[in-house]
């Protein structure tokens, strides 16, 4: 009976131990979640578009009459942190101090021996550290399938970049190697998907800018245009019927290399498979309309110089899709291939040593 009772014992502490370390772990991951959320917005405000609404402000403070002197500036970056004394706490202070708790805790004990196991706590909080991390990545796309919408490479850059700041802070309140975290983490994102079979950012962004972005450009003669200036695609105001979608939110030299930076090369390079895939399937619909018109094209190359025949031949072609956006898909996914290679260069050249 003691051995059956013994067993039993031991199985329940075990049980336990874990259970408490995967507590504390989700615990600090709550609080660490909560920390980048703020400094991830505190970081969108500092984007370059949000200066605009200053600068505006600015201009009619000085144009404005003296009666109008009640409307509210918008909030500058800042602010947050201002404060009469220093005994007022804020709520990220809140939140660092219920961290340094939290890590406190974790690093106590190095080892947590429970009967003939041991447990140990900074590699519980690892593991759900890159779960959290994962998860937040992909989270940050803000992707939508339903409406389309997803967040501007850009942002998503900046976004993540901050999340990263946050992280790193880690190593001043528990022993750990949060580059392991990043290593582990970040690859996968350059990848269809994750370690868990889920879709990552180079999935959406790769499905994204082929099923939305190309499609829209071809298919809305007119309104998308590539601007060779610019390098990028460009919305055209074209008054009734027009659309609020800005093409040149999404694929301006600014936010191709935000993306190559966010995915690297083998995202690019899956991105690339991708677009080819694309433009075979749209040779071959090309192929089969030259097929089925092969005799008629063949009289029409050989009287070029009488006009009348000539007439009459281009009224026998064969055209089953009289407005298929096959040449113009091809001619968009080979341009965004150029300029994905071109970007990829850029940002490898700027990084690597």
């Amino acid at each position: 009976m003691y051995v059956l009772q013994r067993h039993s014992i031991g199985t329940t502490s075990v049980q336990y131990a874990h259970w408490f370390l995967r507590e504390m772990s989700e615990e600090v991951n709550q609080v660490i979640t909560a920390i980048c959320e703020e400094q991830c917005m505190l970081s969108y405000k500092l984007l370059p578009k949000h200066s605009a609404a200053i600068i505006l402000a600015q201009v009619q403070k000085k144009k404005k009459k003296e009666k109008e002197k009640e409307k509210k500036e918008p909030e500058k970056p800042g602010q947050e942190s201002v404060r009469k004394n220093r005994e007022v706490f804020t709520r990220m202070d809140k939140l660092h101090m219920a961290l340094t708790e939290l890590c406190y805790g974790i690093n106590y004990c190095n080892v947590i021996q429970v009967w003939e196991h041991g447990f140990i706590p900074r590699e519980f909080f690892l593991q759900h550290l890159e779960a959290r991390f994962n998860k937040a990545l992909v989270g940050m796309m803000m992707y939508n399938p339903e409406t389309t919408e997803i967040a501007k490479p850009s942002e998503l850059l900046n976004g993540v970049r901050a999340y990263m700041n946050v992280l790193q802070g880690l190593e001043n309140y528990v022993h750990i190697d949060i580059a392991r975290v990043f290593n582990n983490v970040l690859p996968q994102q350059t990848q269809n998907t994750d370690a868990t079979g889920e879709k990552t950012i180079t999935a959406n962004y790769t499905n994204w800018y082929l099923e939305v972005l190309l499609r829209r450009a071809t298919c809305n003669a007119g309104q998308i245009v590539y601007s060779p200036r610019q390098k990028a695609f460009v919305t055209v105001a074209t008054g009734e019927g027009q659309t609020n979608f800005a093409a040149e939110e999404y694929a301006d030299l600014t936010e191709l290399r935000a993306l190559a930076e966010l995915i690297g090369p083998y995202g690019m390079k899956y991105m690339g498979e991708r677009l080819m895939l694309s433009i075979a399937s749209q040779v071959d619909e090309l192929k089969k309309i030259v097929v089925s018109n092969k005799e008629t094209l063949v009289q029409l190359r050989t009287s070029f110089d009488k006009p009348e025949m000539m007439r009459e031949l281009t009224r026998k072609l064969q055209m089953p899709h009289k407005n298929s956006p096959s040449g113009k898909l091809v001619f968009f996914c080979l341009l965004v291939m150029c300029h994905a290679v071109s970007h990829v260069l850029h940002v490898s050249n700027t990084d690597c040593p």
